[in-house]
């Protein structure tokens, strides 16, 4: 199928857009990354830069804030998706009433299977590794994947490798939809 020219000229202008909101961030993203998680975020760096750091962590004189990161992405993640209880409940609204329900049963089987495929794949794993993103730099990113071996598995943006918009109503104001 071919895309029309003028359907093509729209989606690179909205990703020109995204980027463009996006570029501003850089710089404190990087300083972030220098200072919190120097070893996960290298790209951030230029090679010649890479090349002539002095030691390993250069940036980090203790490890008071990198712990400190660890600790609230680790709260987040035991405080809101634990992986050891049930933290979600499906439901349809007007049918909780009547507990008794065949969609209540329905949606009990569907919540307890959801549960299991998450606990199987790499879910949790690549939760909190968004977890720790979100607790550095106010944004994270992860892809779930349908998977013949897991179900799902799950991946871990970098960054770079997103955009992030609020909605179309935002993006009147970049681009003439």
């Amino acid at each position: 199928m071919k895309i029309p020219v003028e359907a093509h000229t729209k989606a690179n202008s909205l990703i020109a857009a995204l980027r463009n909101d996006r570029e501003p961030w850089w710089r404190h993203w990087r300083d972030l990354a220098d200072y919190y998680l120097p070893r996960r975020y290298v790209w951030l760096t230029t090679g010649k830069e890479r090349s002539r750091a002095p030691s390993r962590n250069p940036f980090i004189l203790d490890g008071t804030g990198t712990i400190a990161a660890r600790t609230l992405a680790s709260g987040m993640m035991n405080g809101v998706t634990s992986p050891s209880r049930p933290w979600f409940r499906l439901r349809v609204v007007g049918f909780l009433d009547d507990e008794t329900s065949a969609v209540r049963d329905w949606l009990d089987v569907v919540q307890r299977r959801m549960l299991l495929v998450m606990a199987e794949s790499n879910f949790y794993n690549a939760l909190a590794v968004l977890y720790l993103d979100l607790v550095i730099f106010g944004t994270g990113a992860m892809l779930i994947y349908e998977d013949p071996d897991d179900a799902i598995r799950c991946y871990n943006n970098a960054l770079w490798e997103s955009n992030l918009g609020l909605d179309h109503r935002i993006l009147d104001d970049h681009i003439a939809l």
